[in-house]
């Protein structure tokens, strides 16, 4: 891995900004092979230079710009294409942005922030839309065990000292508002007060009581065209029981669920 790493540093300026993006995609896959607290602990190293920040910067434009291309190219009618599409399904953040752009939401809540690269990709599809807010909760530098007994540690997702959502640009974040606190406490005050909800993407802790919480508190505030999707469904059942519990059919691409607020609304 520290060969790769060097590799990928080296190729900074010496290199197209594609060779650059390619390698360090290789170096990011070769950390997410291994187990979840040696990858935590890479992450928390890697994010320390700013060359490094910058290159994860570059690549997270790059990947957007091919993403909007797509989508203009082959808009999505249905969210069955945005799941089917292999342009689309490789990464959630891909098909977060292709979503925003077909629900055209006005209001959007998601739990876990981290660098911001589904808060990146969800914001500019909303000003693509040139309608809608997003509102984030994150609890920075979290610690908490997954239900199979494994330590997630969330400060890999910030360097030291940083606020959550580094990927997102300055010309986005008048369309964002960030709320620094735990789900539990928060998620129910925002949702009473925004009244109705688009869309809601789960991606914070992943522990069945967290999301199965999440899900309920936000199921009744969504509108009759609203989604709920979440991040990471295969860490446990939660998501599945809760698709059983409101009787809806769940769409699962990869590591992304999604449920419709109603099985006869129609996204247009």
């Amino acid at each position: 891995m520290n060969v790769r790493l060097l590799i990928a540093l080296r190729d900074i300026g010496m290199r197209s900004v594609t060779s650059t993006v390619q390698s360090w995609h290789a170096t990011f896959r070769a950390f997410k092979q291994q187990p979840y607290v040696y990858s935590y602990r890479a992450n928390m190293m890697l994010l320390r230079s700013s060359v490094i920040r910058r290159v994860v910067k570059r690549y997270a434009r790059h990947l957007l710009q091919r993403t909007q291309t797509f989508v203009e190219t082959f808009p999505a009618q249905s969210i069955q294409d945005i799941v089917t599409q292999p342009q689309l399904s490789k990464y959630h953040f891909t098909q977060l942005y292709a979503l925003c752009r077909l629900l055209r939401p006005r209001v959007v809540v998601e739990t876990g922030v981290g660098l911001g690269t589904s808060s990146f990709f969800m914001l500019q599809a909303l000003e693509d839309n040139g309608v809608g807010t997003l509102y984030s909760i994150d609890k920075p530098y979290a610690e908490y065990h997954s239900d199979a007994g494994i330590l997630i540690n969330e400060s890999a997702y910030c360097a030291h000292g940083d606020q959550p959502g580094m990927l997102v640009p300055p010309e986005l974040r008048d369309r964002w508002r960030l709320v620094l606190g735990n789900s539990h406490a928060l998620l129910p005050r925002l949702c009473e007060r925004l009244g109705g909800l688009d869309l809601f993407f789960h991606d914070s802790e992943h522990t069945y009581r967290n999301m199965v919480q999440e899900y309920t508190v936000v199921w009744p505030h969504l509108r009759a065209c609203g989604v709920l999707a979440s991040h990471d469904v295969e860490w446990n059942t939660a998501f599945q029981d809760f698709a059983d519990t409101v009787m809806r059919l769940p769409i699962v691409s990869r590591n992304v669920g999604l449920i419709r607020a109603s099985e006869l609304a129609r996204i247009n």
